[in-house]
């Protein structure tokens, strides 16, 4: 065991920090996912000759989210100098966070309380297609609740009545704007 160099072990203390450190301040929404790893060449009893993992992490506050993406810089090249392994980082995305309009928000606020609808605000850390608009017009989004609060999964549901609810709301808002 103490002459292997196994990079998925390897891996594996680099994910186990990304959970820690996304964790570390519970009120900071910053969020860090690991959606794919894979080992080459996957046998069940090789050690790999190579790991890649994705990673994407996000929050709201760009300088929070760039200090949290050169610590695990840091602790990548940290493990790999004590396990001997070389590696090799390939950022493919690298999106800006954006903030919803006031005044839009507003609006979605005054629709809610005229339709006697009590609404969270909530921050999303998704990338959705509002941050490409941001840049030519104001932006804001309506979030309609989902059964246990699962979204972008398989499991996401949303009853048709919350989704009649929040076309409602979109759609008065609109209204408000033209």
């Amino acid at each position: 065991m103490s002459l292997r160099r196994d990079p998925l072990v390897g891996a594996a203390e680099v994910i186990k920090e990304v959970e820690t450190l996304c964790m570390n301040d519970l009120d900071a929404p910053t969020v860090g996912t690991v959606g794919r790893i894979v080992a080459f060449p996957g046998g069940i009893n090789i050690i790999p000759e190579s790991v890649e993992f994705s990673l994407d992490i996000r929050d709201i506050d760009l300088e929070r989210r760039n200090n949290i993406i050169q610590k695990i810089e840091e602790k990548i090249k940290n493990v790999s100098d004590s396990r001997g392994l070389e590696f090799m980082i390939e950022r493919n995305v690298d999106a800006v966070p954006v903030k919803c309009s006031e005044n839009l928000i507003d609006s979605l606020k005054g629709v809610c309380k005229d339709l006697g609808i009590v609404a969270p605000i909530m921050v999303s850390g998704a990338g959705h297609d509002a941050m490409l608009l941001a840049e030519i017009t104001e932006i804001g989004m309506v979030f309609v609740r989902c059964r246990n609060g699962i979204s972008h999964s398989p499991k996401e549901w949303a009853e048709i009545n919350d989704i009649a609810t929040g076309t409602k709301v979109l759609y008065e808002t609109v209204l408000k704007h033209i």
